[in-house]
């Protein structure tokens, strides 16, 4: 069996594209900065619906110039190191 073969589908469509990574890093990245804004601006007791759209763009913004980041900085190279040099 590969190793490759105990991943579920979307972690190796993930790991292998550029929108996978950038999805991958929007589900996880996203939401999670998003509570964090959300959570200090209740905390400093000036939370607003125009500060919940504006987080919400910018966790979006956010989760998809990581995920780009993430592709071209780690994935992309550590998958051409994987396949070997060129011709083989």
């Amino acid at each position: 069996m590969a190793a490759s073969s105990s991943r579920s589908p979307f972690m190796n469509w993930a790991r292998r594209s550029l929108i996978g990574n950038i999805v991958l890093l929007e589900l996880t990245l996203g939401p999670a900065t998003f509570v964090v804004f959300c959570a200090k601006a209740y905390s400093d007791g000036d939370l607003s619906r125009g500060d919940l759209v504006f987080f919400a763009v910018l966790s979006a913004i956010g989760g998809l110039a990581t995920g780009a980041l993430f592709w071209f900085g780690l994935s992309r190279p550590l998958l051409a190191r994987r396949k070997g040099p060129r011709g083989q």
